[in-house]
């Protein structure tokens, strides 16, 4: 029986030579995640600025890639582990190694922790937008890191099912059992859920949400009001027209000293008042610029993970409910390699479309002095 993750295979069951073509671009993909996601930590650790709530899940999406680039050389290039001789004398600990490391745990737990915590930033970013009030009043540091913490919870637990399917058999390899057919079913909804229906129903509602949220309110009037609101103000002029003319004189006499006695005192409040006022939009039109560059990388991040996960997934479903799959195939094979690319793109999106980590990235490797830095109106620090 193949094995039951999409993307775990052995090397030997495959075509002569697609295995080295798919460790070249493991290698590929895993040397880009750990210097890209290194970098986007050390910018964050550098520069004391990004060091909002938002930008804290974003580091930490960053950590957990890193990881999970780290794992990715380590489980695909792994050191030859003789679990025969382990087994005939420390069959707990065979056992132990078979379920934690060989049969790859560590590395598709560390994968839903990044999915968690990307699922995580989308509804940050909902509650950001959408209830503004409420999120200023109750986001901290703390629950962000609470947040982290929380993933790295889900994450293992979703991928639990592998220490019960894998065990070290009496030839000494770690194997997975024989499950009948329901197990296999209950298997490959659970990975296709949490892998995929999950986070991008959440990121689809979200994004949704989003543009309703920013969409601008015209305001509607009623015809029947507007009616009487016309007849009213014609009532109030032909009923009040006497005392109408009579205050707009008095107003004009009051004007004419007031302009004597102050000179240009009313033209410097004027130009006071509208130079506030200008600055006042300058802030807004920033922080509104800034709130929408989040939300389109964001946005981008959560597509690349639609793309990159979304044909393994559905093939890893078919093979499962329907039919036999060619796992030596080159779209198969291709799939493979673009789930994994998903560990080192986000750096990719910072780097070229993130206003801010680009500031970052010049204050710390060009020695740029501090700028102004763009925040959010849903900032709560």
């Amino acid at each position: 029986m193949a094995d039951n993750h999409s993307m775990h295979f052995d090397p030997e069951e495959q075509l002569p030579g697609q295995p080295v073509i798919v460790s070249v671009f493991f290698l590929i993909i895993a040397v880009l995640g750990l210097s890209g996601n290194g970098l986007v930590l050390v910018v964050i650790a550098k520069v004391p600025d990004l060091r909002s709530i938002t930008n804290i899940l974003i580091g930490h999406q960053s950590f957990v890639d890193f990881v999970s680039s780290l794992l990715l050389l380590l489980a695909f290039f792994p050191p030859a582990i003789n679990l025969m001789n382990l087994n005939e004398n420390h069959h707990m600990l065979a056992n132990f190694i078979c379920k934690l490391w060989v049969d790859q745990y560590l590395y598709w737990a560390v994968i839903k922790v990044s999915s968690v915590n990307l699922v995580c930033l989308t509804l940050e970013r909902y509650f950001a937008v959408v209830y503004p009030h409420n999120y200023r009043q109750r986001a901290s540091r703390k629950r962000a890191m609470l947040v982290c913490l929380l993933a790295w919870i889900i994450g293992p637990l979703s991928e639990i099912y592998f220490l019960f399917t894998y065990h070290v058999n009496e030839d000494g390899a770690c194997t997975k059992k024989l499950l009948h057919r329901g197990g296999e079913y209950t298997i490959a909804f659970m990975v296709f859920t949490f892998t995929l229906v999950i986070p991008l129903g959440i990121m689809a509602f979200v994004y949704v949400s989003i543009i309703r949220a920013l969409r601008p309110v015209k305001p509607v009037i009623n015809a029947t009001s507007t009616a009487q609101l016309n007849r009213s103000n014609v009532s109030l002029q032909n009923g009040n027209q006497n005392v109408t003319a009579v205050s707009t004189t008095i107003s004009l006499q009051e004007n004419q000293r007031a302009a004597l006695n102050n000179g240009n005192g009313h033209a410097h409040i004027d130009n006071t008042a509208k130079a506030h006022s200008n600055k006042a939009s300058a802030v807004k039109t920033v922080r509104e610029r800034a709130r929408r560059n989040v939300l389109t990388t964001m946005f981008l991040v959560s597509l690349t993970y639609a793309v990159c996960w979304t044909p393994n997934q559905i093939i890893y479903f078919y093979y499962n409910l329907v039919s036999q799959t060619d796992f030596t195939g080159f779209f198969y094979l291709f799939t493979v390699i673009l789930a994994g690319f998903n560990v080192c793109i986000n750096p990719i999106i910072y780097a070229f479309k993130y206003r801010k980590f680009q500031q970052g990235l010049r204050q710390v490797f060009l020695r740029q002095a501090p700028v102004v830095w763009e925040t959010t109106a849903t900032d709560p620090s």
